[in-house]
């Protein structure tokens, strides 16, 4: 004995040790709750994920977890202190907050939308708190039967037992809502009007409301945790994971202690009322609280939109999950939870309505749901808004845009243009760099079928000529004449006296024009064509002969894109027998050859893009002009694209709820081979991923390096197309495939 009392005095004082700690503030720690029914269908979503997973009964709930419910659905939630919360079908609610200190409790719970009942259990003190948040109100309770309907536009309080301050958003103070009183609080209310409850539940007709038995007035009524049918004497009485809902007499002892467990006083009470006057089960249930079969359909929704043929899905719930579940005389299985799912096709004629029955049997008891699907094709709905028919563009690549039916894909020129979730879509596309009409070709598809439509556009590039070199109304001595300037739109053909003169990519032309050895007045001709267009332009300049007719004179044509490795530079002098010397510079670094007057001279180039200087000088120490050409030739080694994968495959993680999350690809590539690296011998960089129609071009670059960022397209495989353009027009491909799971 003594033994004995002293383990007690050491639990006692190990009890004290843990309750209070030594530290000089109480600590805060989290409460939490646990599912204890589910009906139907129920989603939780973790604190800290975006991911909604199926709920179970016994399932934990902590702090900062949400719940949600379905169509035919419903959830009861219980806390570690007792508190009851029921969601209703469609509903959703987060655990806000739940934590302990000290002695203080302090709970918030958000309810998102639908209906809630909560028997919330009597706070332990008054600095505890426990509150509801809907979009518009908060209602602080202190021991209540209350229930919530809830959307984002407006908040409806039933107070069944106890008291509720109800404050709006933006309001200072709150109103108190008592037993039997209800209230109405619309978004952006700032004052509350209290109304009376027609006809306050009670006992089964309370339940058949809220779901909750009325605990707060029948305190005399026995409450039974185990889940199983519990048998004294001739008592049966049927218990619950939360509270009893069949029991509505005042004459039953309570036979529960606060664990939720018999003891020995609790069995002679019972067998004490039991001697006095046995009861049958029939005698502690009534008709309206004995347990039925319940049957609830998730899918189909009514009036379903389907398409001939089309798969429809079939799903629920029974209870108990021994019954029988016939749908359109089909017998289908029933899991040991009491679930049920089938597939069934939608009939192939359209237009017409087709019924689905779902019936469950268990023994006598029956009861059937009829759900109507609606058959019939829909149609595919498409419209280009942009361009329009004889639009007319400059540019080469121009925007389109409009609507479609949700769910089906668009493609312009074969360019896949992204589609909103409603149905819009925009991008750009390119065109060909044609001059005059260019017709489009846009089209939709969805399961199967498909719309075209065509617009005819107008393409007419922007134009602009301007000659640098020689200036108009110039006064020149040579019969050789350097020509430069730039014309739009790029990629155009220049001509000068019949002859033609390179073109960059860029716009950007260069070469030489010979003119008559005639002193006077010179029109210089230039014709520019661009596909169907042709332009004339004159330009003016004045001959005079040098004083010194005996100077040599260089005619050459120096390209600036030169397809060979050398090119030929001719001496004139009107001494035949003279010897000439040619010098040359690349770069600024000398070199000469000796020759004849009125012969070529071959000069070899060097591979890349070099400047090269001439002047010839006759034996007499006579010196030609000076001219200088930046000339570019690719060398014997053609250059090449790299890149480091082919294929690639990624695994995301899954988009946010709204879809709003968009992955990225880096594509890594180079350009090998190139004279000298130099990037100035390429022109244009252009990477088009065909999934998404995402276009993204350069035209100046630093090194012959690139990184590209390209948008992807989610669980698709993305095909990048990387397309570069030398100085000569010469274009190279190479496709990167991209695989998002």
């Amino acid at each position: 004995m003594y033994t004995f009392f002293r383990l007690q005095i050491f639990l006692l004082l190990f009890l004290f040790i843990i309750q209070f700690p030594t530290d000089a503030q109480p600590r805060t720690s989290s409460r939490t709750a646990k599912i204890v029914s589910i009906v139907g269908t129920a989603n939780i979503r973790r604190t800290g994920t975006i991911n909604w997973v199926n709920a179970r009964v016994n399932m934990p709930i902590k702090e900062r977890d949400a719940l949600r419910t379905f169509i035919e659905s419903e959830l009861e939630l219980e806390t570690s202190e007792g508190t009851i919360i029921k969601l209703g079908e469609n509903s959703s609610l987060e655990l806000d907050k739940m934590v302990s200190r000290g002695d203080m409790e302090n709970t918030r719970m958000k309810i998102m939308n639908g209906n809630v009942i909560a028997n919330v259990k009597k706070l332990v003190n008054t600095n505890s708190k426990f509150e509801f948040e809907t979009p518009t109100a908060t209602a602080a309770i202190r021991g209540t039967v209350v229930g919530f309907e809830v959307n984002k536009e407006k908040t409806v309080v039933k107070v069944y037992e106890g008291t509720v301050v109800v404050t709006p958003h933006g309001a200072k103070k709150g109103v108190e809502i008592k037993d039997n009183q209800m209230t109405s609080i619309n978004k952006g209310q700032k004052s509350i009007t209290v109304q009376k409850i027609e006809e306050k539940p009670t006992g089964a007709q309370l339940y058949k409301e809220t779901g909750l038995i009325d605990t707060l007035k029948k305190d005399s009524i026995p409450i039974v945790n185990d889940s199983s049918l519990m048998k004294l004497n001739s008592i049966i009485i049927e218990g619950s994971d939360s509270l009893l809902k069949t029991v509505t007499t005042d004459s039953l002892p309570v036979i529960k202690n606060r664990t939720g467990k018999f003891d020995d006083s609790d069995i002679d009470t019972v067998e004490n009322a039991s001697e006095k006057e046995p009861l049958s089960r029939d005698s502690i249930m009534n008709e309206e609280t004995r347990p039925q079969m319940r049957l609830s359909v998730t899918s189909p929704a009514e009036r379903l939109e389907v398409k001939p043929g089309a798969p429809v899905s079939v799903s629920g719930t029974v209870n108990p999950s021994t019954a029988t579940v016939i749908i359109n005389n089909k017998a289908v299985p029933v899991s040991s939870s009491g679930q049920f799912k089938i597939t069934i096709n939608a009939p192939p004629m359209q237009s017409t309505d087709y019924e689905i029955t779902i019936m469950a049997e268990n023994g006598e008891n029956q009861q059937t749901i009829t759900r109507t699907i609606s058959v019939k094709t829909v149609e595919l709905n498409f419209d280009v808004k942009t361009p329009f028919e004889g639009q007319v563009f400059s540019k080469t690549t121009i925007p389109v845009s409009g609507t479609v039916s949700q769910g089906a894909e668009v493609t312009a020129m074969s360019i896949r243009i992204p589609v909103s979730a409603s149905g819009t879509f925009s991008g750009q596309i390119p065109i060909p760099n044609e001059d005059g009409e260019i017709m489009l070709e846009f089209e939709a598809s969805r399961d199967g079928q498909y719309s075209t439509i065509s617009r005819n556009i107008i393409f007419q590039p922007e134009y602009r000529f301007n000659l640098r070199s020689p200036q108009n109304e110039q006064t020149v001595n040579s019969t050789t004449l350097l020509i430069k300037g730039e014309v739009l739109p790029a990629g155009a053909k220049v001509s000068v006296l019949g002859r033609p003169v390179n073109v960059t990519s860029t716009g950007i032309f260069s070469g030489t024009a010979i003119i008559p050895d005639e002193e006077g007045e010179i029109e210089l001709d230039f014709e520019i064509t661009y596909g169907m267009m042709t332009k004339t332009e004159t330009r003016t300049v004045y001959y005079k002969k040098p004083i010194d007719i005996l100077r040599p004179q260089i005619q050459a044509m120096l390209p600036q894109i030169s397809e060979s490795n050398q090119i030929s530079v001719t001496v004139y002098d009107r001494t035949p027998e003279d010897e000439i010397t040619l010098f040359y510079t690349v770069d600024g670094h000398k070199e000469s050859e000796k020759g004849t007057p009125n012969s070529s001279f071959s000069i070899p180039l060097q591979a890349g893009l070099h400047t090269y200087t001439f002047q010839a000088v006759d034996k007499a120490g006579n010196s030609s002009q000076t001219i200088s050409q930046s000339i570019t030739w690719f060398g014997t080694i053609d250059w090449m694209i790299k890149i480091n994968k082919a294929v690639d495959v990624l695994y995301l993680p899954p988009s946010a709820p709204d879809n709003t999350y968009e992955p990225v690809y880096t594509l890594d590539f180079s350009i090998e081979n190139l004279p000298d690296n130099d990037m100035r011998l390429i022109s244009l960089v252009t990477v088009v991923n065909k999934l998404t129609g995402e276009v993204q071009t350069k035209k100046t670059f630093t090194d012959n390096y690139f990184s590209i960022d390209m948008k992807l397209k989610n669980h698709k495989t993305n095909n990048f197309d990387i397309s570069i353009e030398d100085l000569r027009k010469k274009i190279k491909t190479k496709t990167v495939q991209v695989v998002v799971r």
